[in-house]
């Protein structure tokens, strides 16, 4: 399973808000933010969960990804992490994947930012989101 993503800008950074409880504080450098469209130079930060509810007894690797891609599906920017099973220690929980996207080198235009979990202990273990974004 997968969260929500959770998604901030360097320049929603700048926003005067409220300060509320900010249970993101820790992975996030702003706010959260509901804009979708960002200017070039901006820096996109995402943060999402991963769980995985099937228990397995055999310790394996996990792969995430968040891709800037292009219209047509070219990816224009890609960030991976690696984790291992055993950092949960046997214990409930998610594995936190934070991926920062800058947004200087890219062209203004649509995109989509898909953010993906990929459990190798099962292949068919994917899990994914997609959000579309508009770079002016």
């Amino acid at each position: 399973m997968m969260s929500g993503v959770a998604v901030t800008s360097a320049a929603a950074a700048q926003a005067p808000t409220i300060k509320p409880k900010d249970p993101l504080a820790d992975f996030l450098p702003g706010p959260i933010t509901t804009m979708r469209e960002f200017d070039r130079g901006d820096l996109l930060v995402l943060f999402a969960e991963f769980y995985e509810n099937a228990r397995s007894t055999t310790a394996h690797q996990l792969d995430f990804k968040a891709e800037l891609r292009a219209e047509g599906g070219r990816v224009v920017q890609a960030v991976n992490d690696e984790r291992a099973s055993t950092e949960l220690q046997g214990k409930s929980g998610g594995y936190g994947f934070q991926a920062r996207l800058p947004l200087d080198a890219v062209e203004s235009g649509l995109y989509v930012v898909h953010v993906e979990g990929r459990s190798r202990a099962n292949q068919d273990a994917v899990v994914s989101r997609d959000i579309q974004i508009r770079v002016r």
